[in-house]
């Protein structure tokens, strides 16, 4: 639904308003639409991290101020495992990666391995 609302509203909208600006026939072109599509991109990934640090400040501070006395030491536990099982994950995919690939891209010495190419 959205796709379709979004290409009508290009197609009637922007389109005609980039080619009389433009002065030409697509509009823009394919390099300044990339260019849109990465700045879009940036900002839905600053606003999911802008949403995610809130919830996460909500969430320690649910676990700080608002739980009872009893819970306070299991709320602690929950959210530190919630994190280090994350951790865990992380390291099992990148270990299962390393053992599926043909050539091993990580080394002993950080520095010479191709771990960046993972993240």
């Amino acid at each position: 639904m959205t796709i379709l609302l979004f290409t009508t509203l290009n197609e009637k909208a922007f389109v005609p308003l980039a080619q009389k600006l433009t002065n030409n026939v697509q509009g823009i072109t394919s390099l300044q639409r990339i260019g849109i599509g990465l700045v879009f991109s940036i900002a839905a990934i600053v606003g999911a991290a802008v949403v995610k640090k809130q919830r996460r400040e909500i969430d320690l501070e649910f676990f700080i101020k608002e739980a009872p006395d009893r819970m306070k030491s299991m709320n602690t536990w929950l959210f530190l495992s919630t994190v280090s099982m994350g951790f865990f994950m992380s390291s099992l995919l990148v270990s299962i990666i390393d053992h599926v690939m043909k050539k091993s891209w990580l080394r002993s010495n950080l520095n010479k391995g191709k771990l960046n190419n993972f993240y």
